[in-house]
């Protein structure tokens, strides 16, 4: 049995349990790396992985059955059936992949805005978003018609969005 933590769901959740190493051996472009997260790859390195490096991710796994087969290594494949999502654009399987996430408070106030004396710290009429922070810079010159788009029907588009954050519904 096989247990990659970094690239399962389910191997997660073992690999937590068992306090493994969560290694990404793919890098963002989805072919085989060693640059990301691989920490001990000096160390465990070997022609037989070396050949991996800078493979699609779909050449390697074909490779490293090849590889099994070649070393006596594989018994049998079976076909197997399991649920793999699929991106809607490219029709390509999604692969987990840790990476750094990042979030920004769009309706936190920008206290430099107000400190500058530029924006006071008030609400839009009829929502919760402070008129100083981001939400409230793009939202503001929209509802109040300052802020043009061509053609118009973008603009509905972008203010519905914007009301709909701002407000909840």
């Amino acid at each position: 049995m096989k247990v990659t933590p970094a690239h399962d769901p389910d191997d997660w959740a073992i690999g937590q349990r068992h306090k493994l190493d969560v290694i990404n051996v793919m890098a963002p472009d989805g072919s085989i790396s060693d640059k990301y997260d691989w920490k001990d790859w000096e160390q465990i390195k070997n022609p037989d992985v070396e050949n991996l490096i800078g493979m699609d991710r779909f050449e390697a796994r074909e490779a490293i059955v090849e590889w099994f087969r070649q070393e006596g290594l594989l018994e049998e494949i079976r076909p197997y059936s399991h649920e793999v999502g699929h991106s809607y654009r490219s029709h390509v399987p999604i692969e987990p992949y840790l990476s750094d996430q990042w979030y920004i408070a769009v309706k936190q106030p920008i206290p430099s805005l107000e400190n500058a004396g530029k924006m006071p710290a008030t609400l839009i009429e009829g929502t919760d978003v402070p008129v100083n922070s981001l939400t409230g810079l793009a939202l503001k010159p929209l509802l109040d018609s300052r802020l043009k788009f061509i053609p118009e029907r973008y603009a509905k588009h972008i203010r519905c969005g914007l009301k709909i954050y701002a407000t909840g519904r």
